[in-house]
């Protein structure tokens, strides 16, 4: 009896026995993107602002006047240090994940691969932040063992990044394009292939590029096109126009033979010539309008004491 396991709280043993216990191991990986040191509170691009000429915190909240007066150091605590801690704290939740999900029994395959997939997503998130911050961090990919890991050295840069590269990858291959109104907020694919290209188009930039390889910018442009839906989408057939023509249009119109013209009879002067037909062969084309008879000039309307045109004038005789 004194060996038993408690049945009114949560163990390591007891936890992974339902799916349920599984979507809320993975809720608890999405929620340290809500908290102070990444993307809630005062993690935000306006207070990151503050550290530039362009802002200024007058509260100092989480401490960004220390980085903008270049006084931040290993103790200074603030933004800083709760986004190291925090990131590690989500990227532990994503390794605790992925290490035992598999032991849930009875749990849809599906949604299962679906869930990993948020994971690695989430993982690679998390690396990102920290990449991005300081470069070379400890790249942890096990569980939480604070004895093993605590000395951890910081791992190259470039090697974070392949392993970012791989999580999303792994994402990508499982996530769906979009979800339903009950799972909305979750990742995507092309959220999973956006993060991607943004990681690449970083190491394609001059800071990290400088021999300027050219293939690490097609690599960005591939990814930034596959998180594009349009890659699933049905081919759209091109509009019809409004309206067929009624006839087909005629070919180009040689000239006739001057000695033709010659034996036509001559026209009158009710009948003039027609006008020749247009050169349509010519590499420019002119566009050629009607060319209207000219109107006569308008004359003058008499007034009520006009004589009329064919009166006789005072000179003229009877």
């Amino acid at each position: 009896m004194l060996d038993s396991i408690p049945n009114y709280e949560y163990s390591s043993e007891n936890f992974w026995e339902t799916q349920n216990a599984a979507t809320a191991a993975l809720s608890a990986c999405y929620s340290v993107l809500a908290q102070e040191g990444l993307y809630g509170g005062s993690a935000t691009p306006l207070y990151e602002e503050t550290v530039t000429p362009n802002a200024y915190n007058y509260a100092n909240s989480a401490g960004w006047n220390a980085i903008a007066q270049g006084n931040q150091s290993a103790s200074t605590g603030g933004i800083l240090s709760t986004r190291w801690t925090q990131s590690y704290q989500g990227i532990g939740r994503c390794n605790i994940f992925l290490a035992n999900v598999d032991q849930v029994p009875k749990m849809d395959e599906s949604l299962k691969e679906r869930m990993k997939g948020e994971a690695h997503f989430l993982r690679a998130l998390f690396y990102f932040n920290l990449e991005n911050y300081w470069g070379d961090v400890p790249l942890v990919l096990g569980q939480p063992d604070k004895e093993e890991q605590a000395t951890l050295p910081r791992t190259p840069r470039a090697q974070v990044v392949t392993q970012m590269l791989a999580d999303l990858d792994s994402a990508a291959m499982v996530l769906p394009w979009k979800y339903s109104s009950a799972d909305l907020g979750r990742a995507t694919k092309g959220a999973a292939m956006s993060l991607k290209a943004k990681i690449l188009l970083y190491e394609a930039s001059p800071l990290f590029n400088t021999a300027n390889d050219k293939s690490r910018w097609a690599a960005a442009a591939a990814a930034a096109a596959d998180s594009e839906e349009t890659a699933v989408l049905p081919a759209v057939a091109p509009p019809k126009p409004d309206r067929e023509p009624d006839h087909e249009p005629e070919p180009d119109r040689e000239p006739e033979p001057d000695h033709e013209r010659e034996q036509q009879p001559e026209q009158d002067a009710n009948h003039p010539e027609p006008a020749p037909e247009p050169d349509l062969s010519a590499e420019t084309t002119t566009v050629l309008r009607p060319v209207l008879p000219e109107e006569p000039e308008r004359q003058p309307r008499p007034g009520p004491d006009a004589a009329p045109k064919d009166a006789p004038g005072p000179d003229d005789g009877p």
